[in-house]
């Protein structure tokens, strides 16, 4: 399990940005992306090196039951239950690719509803098999529409918040290694090695997402649609919360910009 951490280069950026943009498994998400009309929305993606999945074994069933055992196991259903409704709600397969592709909704049955949260997990492809992505590597992106109990956008949270929020979506990686090897048994690999991303959308401005309280707002500045942030598992890195806290600041700077946050920052995790 890797805990230290260094910047995503290009190559980096290109696998995670190509990972984000996975589309849900369900119609309702879709039909709302092509009308426009997409709430906030909170994406991990991870792309891990490792064998692929034999032609027969395990079957298809399981790996979908180990990715639904996956999901609902801390730290994912922590990371998800934090930033939205749960009560009631209950992963399952959904639509997906045969063994190319394993999908799963977080929802409460019915089908004419987007989901509160959609997970793919892609295994690497076999040789015969022409795919997109890296052949060597799995790649798992998680989606999260933050809602309240009764389906409304949930209200923004600090910073503070967001800082403890990111730390732990650094173990989302150790959970994905861990359905890989303990729950599909394949073999994995030190390289290339974790990567891992993070990203924000709004359908307007991120203080959607994020409460700024009193802080000002460097003047003549606009705030962004949008937040990313990533990291590479590295033994001469950073450790999880140094990493976020350099997120947090290119959030505030480049993203809000927010004028006077460091102090703020540098109290964060106490």
């Amino acid at each position: 399990m890797n805990s230290t951490w260094r910047a995503p280069n290009q190559g980096d950026w290109s696998a995670l940005l190509w990972i984000r943009d996975l589309s849900s498994p369900h119609p309702a998400s879709s039909a709302r992306l092509a009308a426009g009309n997409l709430p906030p929305e909170i994406r991990i993606a991870m792309r891990l090196a490792c064998s692929p999945l034999s032609a027969t074994t395990p079957v298809t069933s399981d790996v979908s039951r180990a990715l639904l055992r996956t999901l609902s196991q801390s730290p994912i259903r922590d990371l998800i239950s934090d930033v939205t409704h749960v009560d009631g709600l209950t992963w399952h397969r959904y639509q997906g690719h045969g063994r190319i592709s394993f999908a799963a909704v977080l929802g409460d049955g019915d089908d004419n509803q987007a989901p509160t949260a959609w997970a793919r997990f892609n295994p690497p492809p076999l040789p015969t098999v022409q795919m997109f992505g890296d052949p060597a590597c799995a790649d798992f992106v998680l989606a999260i529409e933050p809602r309240t109990r009764h389906g409304a956008v949930r209200p923004p949270s600090d910073l503070n918040f967001w800082f403890r929020w990111l730390v732990r979506t650094l173990s989302v990686p150790a959970a994905v290694r861990n359905l890989a090897t303990e729950e599909l048994g394949l073999s994995t690999a030190a390289d290339p090695p974790d990567r891992v991303g993070v990203f924000f959308s709004t359908p307007s401005s991120l203080t959607e997402l994020v409460d700024i309280g009193d802080l000002p707002r460097v003047p003549g500045s606009h705030i962004a649609q949008r937040f990313i942030a990533g990291a590479v598992a590295d033994p001469g890195g950073q450790h999880a919360s140094a990493t976020t806290q350099e997120w947090i600041m290119q959030l505030c700077d480049r993203d809000l910009p927010l004028d006077g946050y460091e102090h703020t920052l540098l109290t964060m995790g106490a």
